[in-house]
């Protein structure tokens, strides 16, 4: 067991660092599409419905660059 939680805290950092990496991603997807569609003066998408994002992807990137930061200083990497 306490090789695995070794392990387990060897490999948590990488794991927050990829989830906030694609949460920005995600994020800057949003922003584009949503800047596209105001400078063409639209507020719906092409079926005429109004496009949602219920999640705020950017907010969900800086929670996992945190606990990545915090875990990697924790680990004496910065």
């Amino acid at each position: 067991m306490d090789l695995l939680d070794d392990q387990v805290m060897r490999w948590m950092p990488a794991s927050h660092g990829l989830w906030g990496i694609w949460a920005l991603v995600q994020g800057r997807e949003n922003v584009l599409k949503d800047n596209e569609r105001m400078d063409e003066g639209r507020k719906s998408d092409v079926d005429g419905e109004e496009e949602v994002t219920d999640f705020d992807y950017l907010l969900y990137a800086s929670g996992r660059v945190r606990i990545f930061r915090d875990a990697c200083h924790a680990m004496g990497v910065f």
